[in-house]
């Protein structure tokens, strides 16, 4: 199969994503967008969903935003000193998330179907939110999602201030995976 063959058909079938593709895009996003690799859960699920270069985007295991974490340091460093349009980063969890969930049932003595290795780096990953976790035991599955959220948006906080761009927003979503729909997070309970 050809490219414009692959892409013909997508385009055929999607007459708006077409228009929205064909040409270059502007690169003029607004927004930040920091959230999990769950394929449940691509910028998209906001309503109205965002158009084609509306959206910069930094994903990963269980949305985290860590400043030692190159990748993540750099796209927030590019999108608000780079990109002079983006006004707002959204730190954006979601119900049923495997990080949290693993995080959570890991102090908790659950089992994790399959448990990752115990020096596996994706346990060197969650460490800050396993520790977290471990600290507030007490807490629900649902506190530590949303809490998460809040981490997320502080670290991402003090990183802004650094790079003197505290003008940006930082606010902070929980999408529901069971109702599909987007919830805002408060920066504390």
């Amino acid at each position: 199969m050809s490219d414009a063959a692959t892409l013909s058909s997508p385009l055929a079938n999607n007459p708006e994503l077409a228009d929205n593709i064909i040409g270059p895009p502007p690169h003029t996003p607004t927004i930040l967008w920091i959230g999990c690799s769950d394929a449940r859960v691509p910028e998209s699920v906001w309503s109205p969903p965002p158009a084609v270069g509306e959206v910069f985007v930094q994903r990963n295991i269980a949305n985290q935003f860590q400043p030692t974490d190159v990748n993540a340091v750099s796209v927030l460093t590019y999108g608000v000193t780079g990109i002079p349009t983006i006004k707002e980063v959204r730190v954006v969890g979601h119900t049923g998330c495997a990080g949290v969930q693993a995080c959570y049932n890991v102090v908790n003595n659950i089992p994790i179907p399959p448990p990752p290795p115990p020096d596996s780096v994706l346990w060197t990953w969650l460490g800050p939110l396993r520790a977290h976790a471990h600290a507030n035991r007490h807490q629900t599955l649902e506190w530590l999602t949303k809490e998460n959220v809040r981490i997320q948006m502080r670290n991402v906080n003090a990183m802004l201030r650094s790079l003197g761009r505290a003008d940006v927003a930082v606010n902070g979503y929980l999408y529901d995976i069971g109702n599909r729909r987007i919830y805002p997070v408060p920066p504390s309970d």
